[in-house]
């Protein structure tokens, strides 16, 4: 028997235990109110013999209350049956009752007819209650049980659409950064071979990092740092000294866990229309740090600010905006807001949290 079964037959043992003695005070009092008082070791015996006798038979009361159900169009059926089975258990528990108080007190000289009948006179009016109380409690445990179960099932296929979402998501994210990348090298093969191929070998260091980590939809923002580090080199290569790119990291946020790709698109966001608009050199900075439970990413630009109409619904950002709300629903934000100096800046704060556990 495992421990936990152990613990759970305890449990049972001691809650008849406690009807036994409840009852047992019940009846010692009853006999001395009644002026034909009883010692408290024959109240005793006489009320824990039947609660026990009752705990003997519950396991056949709770495989009938399994068998047959309340349930529509046998209602009729179920009523009847209990009822006649609720009659014979009660003799039955009487039955048990006598032949162990006489056991326990071989020395009575009542007969075991005079026993029954006694018994019958002064306690039977619980032994109905007692069936139905059984039967009753094990319909709740029963219908908690199912209960629990469908709240699994429902949690289970929840997390596995979220899953899938995340998937479509990055199956939509992927491409779209890849094609973009070698959009920028193609428009360079001809004009400057160096430098496209200097932006290929970042490519295919890009790559292998993003596919070190398929099918993870979180890693630590270190792991996602060098995943943008690589991309900022694609993207330093092409504009040269038009693009500066500044890092802000506390140390503690390194082990912090983040979506995948969460940077990338903001950042790649942020060139595009940020920096590929000024005539002069512009700068993309990142920061992190962590404020109590909460991790906040700030990515910023000093471009031209947003445009009419522009709120971050690209493929890129819209897709970061989804998975946020798949992975932490009602406890992220996500904040797209020109700058006052001019730029832009995105604002993202998640829960701090250095655990590995995937959502759901």
């Amino acid at each position: 028997m495992s421990r936990e079964s152990a613990v759970r037959w305890a449990i049972i043992f001691a809650l008849w235990t406690l009807l036994g003695f409840f009852f047992a005070s019940e009846t010692f009092f009853a006999f001395a109110l009644g002026g034909n008082p009883i010692t408290w070791r024959q109240a005793l015996i006489y009320e824990l013999t039947g609660w026990y006798a009752w705990a003997l038979l519950a396991p056949a009361i709770v495989l009938l209350a399994q068998r047959i159900r309340f349930e529509p169009g046998r209602w009729g059926f179920a009523a009847v049956f209990h009822l006649t089975a609720s009659a014979l258990f009660s003799v039955l528990q009487l039955v048990l009752k006598i032949a162990f108080t006489h056991m326990l007190q071989p020395s009575s000289q009542q007969t075991f007819a005079e026993a029954f009948r006694f018994v019958l006179e002064s306690g039977s009016r619980f032994n109905l209650l007692a069936y139905w109380g059984v039967l009753g409690v094990s319909y709740a445990i029963g219908f908690y049980r199912r209960s629990q179960e469908r709240d699994l099932r429902s949690s289970q296929l929840e997390a596995r659409l979220a899953q899938t979402r995340l998937q479509v998501l990055e199956m939509e994210l992927q491409p779209h950064f890849l094609f973009n990348t070698l959009n920028t090298v193609s428009a360079l093969v001809h004009k400057d071979p160096d430098t496209a191929e200097r932006m290929i070998a970042r490519l295919g260091d890009l790559l292998r990092l993003t596919l070190h980590h398929s099918g993870q939809q979180e890693v630590t923002l270190q792991e996602e740092l060098e995943l943008l580090d690589r991309y900022v080199e694609i993207e330093q290569t092409r504009f040269r000294d038009r693009l500066r790119f500044t890092l802000a990291v506390d140390d503690d946020t390194l082990r912090a866990r983040v979506p995948r790709l969460l940077l990338q698109p903001i950042v790649e966001n942020a060139i595009r229309h940020g920096v590929s608009r000024r005539s002069t050199a512009g700068r993309v900075e990142v920061r992190a740090r962590r404020n109590a439970n909460a991790l906040t990413l700030r990515i910023s630009d000093d471009g031209p600010g947003l445009a009419p109409g522009q709120g971050g619904s690209g493929i890129g950002l819209g897709n970061t905006r989804a998975r946020l709300a798949e992975l932490y629903p009602n406890r992220h934000r996500f904040e797209l807001d020109d700058q006052p100096g001019g730029g832009v800046a995105v604002l993202v704060e998640l829960p701090y949290r250095t655990d590995p556990v995937e959502p759901g």
